[in-house]
């Protein structure tokens, strides 16, 4: 990202280190390889090709293998027609949903367990046991509120009435009235990268997503047809040409707009002339 900011974007290097919290001399060093070894001499003690055009991205792979493994896993086909739609759909909406920045901006971390390993999600699988016990010691419910009330009944014994070993003997609702409670703490965002590939439409438009929503970048009809790398961080998004790096639009995030036009011509970059 450091790279394809200063190759495709147009910051400088003194730019790029402010932008990454990096200093210059390891932006030089990262341009300086880029030039030599296109992306492959980016990876540490790398011993691939200097240049592979016609190979899959190493991120693509990995991506394949992780749908193969999750789509078998859960009993669904895993063929390639079925591989490529998924990635298609992930091309096509990549980024963080709405709630994902609702937690980033309200300085929450976002931890997600690992699919199709139970192993992660140990508490449930025990709660959920526990409850399966003692719903097999009531009388079979007749009715859907019938096993709703079990339910009810079985929830405040669990958090109310019955002590934990876990917890010390105590009950659920005493620890957690014991336990200092954590807030929001209202920071700035951590910086969210990422970057799409798509081409102009003929109308001189591109779409991304963000926050679960889309959004129309006008980069001007002359354009059209134009293969584009799209760079977006938290705050703007920049389009670049594919094959030639130039920069065709710097745009601001705005969630509240559908359309968003260019903030100024690339000639015009602050710190340009």
């Amino acid at each position: 990202m450091i790279v394809l900011s200063v190759v495709h974007q147009g910051l400088t290097k003194a730019e790029a280190a402010r932008k990454f919290d990096v200093s210059w001399q390891w932006v030089h060093t990262l341009v300086t390889r880029y030039h030599t070894g296109g992306l492959d001499a980016l990876e540490p003690r790398s011993r691939k090709p200097h240049s592979s055009p016609v190979s899959t991205p190493p991120e693509v792979r990995t991506r394949i293998l992780e749908l193969r493994s999750e789509l078998t896993g859960a009993g669904l086909d895993a063929g390639p027609v079925t591989i490529a739609w998924h990635l298609d759909q992930e091309h096509h909406t990549g980024g963080k949903n709405g709630f994902e920045h609702l937690l980033a901006q309200t300085g929450i971390t976002q931890k997600n367990g690992h699919p199709y390993h139970p192993q992660t999600q140990g508490k449930i699988e025990r709660f959920h046991q526990t409850l399966k016990l003692w719903l097999g010691k009531q009388p079979p419910a007749a009715t859907l509120s019938d096993l709703q009330n079990q339910l009810d009944q079985f929830q405040r014994i669990y958090n109310d009435t019955r002590p934990h070993r876990a917890l010390n003997r105590q009950t659920p609702r005493q620890a957690y009235d014991a336990t200092i409670k954590a807030t929001p703490a209202l920071a700035a965002p951590g910086t969210h990268f990422r970057i799409r590939t798509d081409t102009i439409d003929r109308h001189g438009k591109v779409t991304i997503r963000h926050a679960g929503a889309l959004h129309h970048l006008g980069v001007g009809r002359a354009h059209g047809g134009t293969p584009v790398l799209i760079l977006i961080d938290t705050t703007d998004a920049t389009v670049t040409g594919r094959d030639t790096g130039e920069v065709l639009g710097t745009y601001r995030i705005d969630p509240d707009h559908n359309y968003w036009p260019k903030q100024e011509k690339p000639d015009q970059r602050p710190g340009s002339s």
